[in-house]
């Protein structure tokens, strides 16, 4: 499946399949997506071939660019140091952010310009560096799970930090399993600045500072067996972007989309 979640040691399981601790899965998904870009004068960045790499150990996981070791493991919750991709940065010119889109499966954007009465002019977003996160998460299991986390860029780009709280909810209906979540990611003033902040430009009216925000989204995923290895795998993903986001002259939308259909082969 397309994955918009991170890997959790705790939690071996494949919507699709069970992995063994100590086992790596390899698969691919093949189809068509896109992450829409929010940015003016930037293109949607398409989505053909998502790889899915995850290994599952007593402790560790991986899940593409995704990392966690369990410090903490009780029946039904767990305390977690995380690793993840800062999903802001492939929207910015650069050069490897599509395969890193197609790593990732997640996608948290950017909107369009100022509140008030001064109009500005769109601005053409410049270079920007990607980062790296690091924290701590605690998941709660039971019908619905609940999950909190935090954590920092420890790729010394913006020095900023996430917080995420999300409510899950699996189902499963004949043979069709999926997948529905809520969430919200608190976006630190540092880590917003960095990404959406005009400091220079020739349009007095475009410079802006952004400070902290809170993002809000939804999504849901699917999954139907076609054979033993082979899946029919689809996901969507809609997150409303916060104002301190959206107000950044080179914004164009206040919220952005993230789907995908396809075929997915595990081996």
């Amino acid at each position: 499946m397309l994955a918009f979640s991170q890997a959790h040691a705790s939690a071996p399981v494949e919507k699709d399949r069970i992995v063994n601790v100590g086992e790596w899965m390899f698969g691919a998904s093949l189809g068509v997506g896109a992450f829409a870009n929010p940015l003016h004068y930037e293109e949607d960045i398409p989505l053909y071939i998502l790889p899915d790499i995850r290994y599952y150990g007593e402790k560790f996981s991986l899940e593409n660019l995704n990392l966690s070791y369990a410090l903490i493991e009780k029946p039904n919750w767990v305390v977690e140091v995380i690793g993840q991709q800062n999903i802001d940065g492939i929207y910015f010119p650069g050069n490897g952010r599509r395969a890193i889109a197609a790593m990732s499966g997640s996608a948290l954007v950017a909107p369009f310009g100022p509140d008030g009465d001064i109009v500005s002019i769109p601005q053409k977003p410049i270079h920007r560096s990607l980062s790296y996160l690091a924290g701590l998460e605690v998941r709660r299991y039971g019908t619905i799970d609940w999950l909190a986390s935090i954590a920092h860029d420890i790729s010394n780009v913006h020095h900023g930090y996430e917080v995420n709280l999300r409510a899950q909810y699996g189902f499963s209906l004949y043979n069709l399993l999926g997948e529905v979540e809520i969430g919200a990611v608190y976006k630190s003033d540092k880590l917003n600045n960095y990404y959406y902040s005009v400091e220079h430009t020739i349009v007095a009216a475009n410079l802006y500072q952004a400070a902290a925000g809170t993002n809000v989204n939804a999504s849901i995923t699917l999954s139907y067996p076609l054979a033993e290895t082979w899946y029919l795998v689809s996901a969507l993903k809609y997150e409303h972007l916060s104002s301190q986001i959206t107000d950044s002259p080179m914004v164009q939308d206040d919220n952005t989309l993230a789907y995908f259909t396809g075929v997915k082969y595990i081996y």
